[in-house]
């Protein structure tokens, strides 16, 4: 409608990355490389109500996933060959949240426009590493953001920077340009 927007997204990411695993028993030393996968995916239903001309609200609904094996388990056998073998016996970790955003857009001048967000409201967080099987050492990322924005948009031209903070620092800036240089034509740099 003319005040209400609704846009729906999804992300999906995938780490494959082998650590080295070093042995160290009855003075018998070997390192051996052990596969291990990440998948992080998102999807987002945001709804969007324009107060007036100048001035959106927003909030994103999302559901957070992540996977990945962990070790739970490591050998090293000799076969009847006498070649050294190595095992492992992984547990699958998945996690799931369900977390909000919240964001204000306040368009400034007619080629001027700002925006704030503050992400993951209910405090989501993910695992940070891999962890000891039933360890209390596991650690966490939070996943509560703010953001602050500003975009300067002339004819067919866009150019923005933004800015996110999480509850502890700074942690990523970024410039983005885009132009149309004809419809349904897109240039974008960052």
């Amino acid at each position: 409608t003319k005040q209400f927007y609704l846009g729906l997204g999804g992300i999906y990411t995938k780490q494959d990355q082998y650590r080295k695993i070093l042995f160290d028993q009855s003075g018998f030393n070997t390192s051996i490389s052990h596969r291990e996968k990440l998948e992080e995916f998102a999807v987002f239903v945001a709804p969007v109500y324009k107060i007036n001309n100048n001035i959106s609200v927003g909030a994103t609904i999302k559901s957070l996933w992540q996977k990945f094996n962990n070790p739970s388990k490591a050998a090293l056998e000799f076969d009847d060959n006498g070649d050294l073998q190595n095992f492992f016996i992984d547990d699958t970790v998945k996690k799931q949240n369900i977390d909000l955003d919240i964001s204000f857009n306040y368009k400034i001048s007619s080629f001027l426009q700002a925006g704030v967000s503050v992400m993951n409201v209910a405090g989501s967080k993910l695992y940070a590493d891999m962890f000891i099987r039933d360890s209390a050492n596991q650690s966490y990322v939070n996943q509560m953001a703010y953001g602050a924005g500003l975009c300067y948009k002339l004819g067919r031209l866009n150019v923005g920077v933004d800015a996110l903070f999480t509850d502890k620092e700074f942690y990523d800036a970024s410039v983005g340009v885009n132009y149309v240089p004809f419809n349904n034509g897109l240039i974008v740099g960052g």
